[in-house]
């Protein structure tokens, strides 16, 4: 800071060149950047330690097999009636009626919060005690261009979630770059703990969109 002080002030450096008014100007600007780089460059290394942290499925001491067709459909048929009835139970809603936004509870962020609160005593997994919000981002349709439904920025600890996806996918697309929040890099892992958080919800829209 102090040597680009000395820059901009246009003093003579240490070979006892002298250095014009836009020479001095541009060396800060130069040495600013280098600064910025270096602490994103350093910031998004140890960042990524996150994606080798140790398996949430060991953490649970969950055993994974590969499912054949038959477990997949029945899954599937369980989902569906699951689904149907979580639907059914969202209030001023007919089977008739499309669920649009106004069915989107305004505290989407604390309840999916106090459901992670839930989810951190049921899996014993401290790290979701951590306190992330996520902000819906209008317009949201420059995401979906980008083919991403939301994004997690670890600059400001916020996730980012476009508006102009489908009602239903805003809550679970909340909790699962929350959970990229807490410190899972893994898409799959913050797919699970998404859907798990949506599902102990209190709210039955945030629970249907899990």
């Amino acid at each position: 800071g102090w040597r680009s002080v000395k820059y901009w002030k246009g003093r003579r450096d240490n070979g006892g060149r002298g250095r014009t008014w836009w020479q001095s100007r541009l060396m800060v600007g130069r040495r600013v950047l280098n600064g910025l780089g270096g602490i994103i460059f350093g910031f998004y290394f140890l960042w990524g330690f996150n994606y080798l942290r140790q398996p949430i499925a060991d953490q649970l001491n969950l055993t994974l097999t590969a499912p054949d067709l038959i477990d997949l459909c029945e899954s599937t048929e369980r989902i569906a009636r699951e689904a149907a009835q979580l639907r059914r139970a969202i209030p001023g809603l007919s089977d008739a009626d499309t669920l649009a936004g106004q069915y989107l509870p305004d505290n989407q962020n604390q309840l999916i919060q106090d459901a992670y609160q839930r989810a951190a005593q049921v899996t014993r997994l401290p790290d979701l005690n951590r306190h992330v919000t996520a902000r819906l981002i209008r317009p949201g349709g420059w995401m979906l261009r980008l083919n991403i439904a939301g994004i997690y920025n670890p600059f400001v600890g916020e996730g980012h979630v476009s508006t102009a996806l489908f009602p239903t996918q805003i809550p679970f697309t909340m909790a699962h770059e929350m959970a990229h929040g807490m410190g899972y890099g893994d898409e799959g892992t913050c797919n699970f703990l998404g859907a798990l958080a949506c599902y102990l919800a209190e709210d039955p829209v945030i629970r249907y969109s899990g």
